[in-house]
């Protein structure tokens, strides 16, 4: 820094770091729930560990943080965000950003209203209709009774087919487990007080 243009001073603690620009070439996930919360691999190249890296999803109110992985890979976890496709930009000051190949799309809250029939033997294989909102035609979309998780059909968008799996216990008592579904195979309905539990029956 110089005041009359001649003399400069410098300083080992004021530094400038120019680093090689980034690519972004897709998302491990492309779309997750309005309430947030999915997260996201923005896979590329030539992240650096020195940078501090924020996702920007679709404006700059929707700005997190990121997380280095390795040199090809962060992590974002997605902020709350009306119904919709947006952009996701990456930025290594805030400043100067990149625009990944894959826009990503907020979907409705997906929620379990009932389910039917509500009960089926332990050994599994019960077609059960899934109602409920927010339900989305996809290769990702799945139901779990419990803690297993089992394909679903998509009927329309307040109603699945999906197949109670076989679950193993350790008595000849029943067993209540909540039913979840998800659109993208990651982010799972929440369990309403019980309004959307199956009863596996010995």
């Amino acid at each position: 820094v110089a005041i009359n243009g001649v003399d400069y001073s410098s300083s080992e603690h004021a530094q400038f770091w120019y680093i090689d620009p980034v690519l972004v070439t897709g998302l491990s996930y492309s779309s997750g729930p309005e309430d947030g919360g999915t997260e996201v691999t923005v896979v590329g190249s030539a992240f650096s560990s020195l940078c501090a890296y924020v996702c920007e999803f679709g404006g700059e109110a929707y700005r997190v943080k990121a997380a280095w992985l390795t040199s090809k890979a962060l992590a974002c976890t997605s902020p709350e965000h009306a119904p919709g496709v947006v952009s996701l930009r990456v930025s290594a000051n805030g400043q100067q950003f990149v625009t990944a190949s894959s826009t990503f799309r907020y979907q409705a809250t997906a929620m379990v209203t009932h389910v039917r029939p509500s009960r089926g033997p332990v050994s599994g294989g019960t077609e059960v209709e899934v109602h409920g909102v927010g339900f989305v035609s996809s290769t990702h979309v799945a139901c779990r009774f419990g803690d297993s998780v089992v394909p679903a059909a998509f009927i329309n968008s307040v109603t699945l087919l999906c197949t109670s799996p076989a679950v193993m216990v350790s008595s000849s008592r029943e067993v209540a487990v909540a039913v979840r579904v998800t659109n993208n195979g990651l982010d799972f309905s929440r369990d309403h007080g019980g309004l959307s539990s199956f009863t596996f029956v010995p």
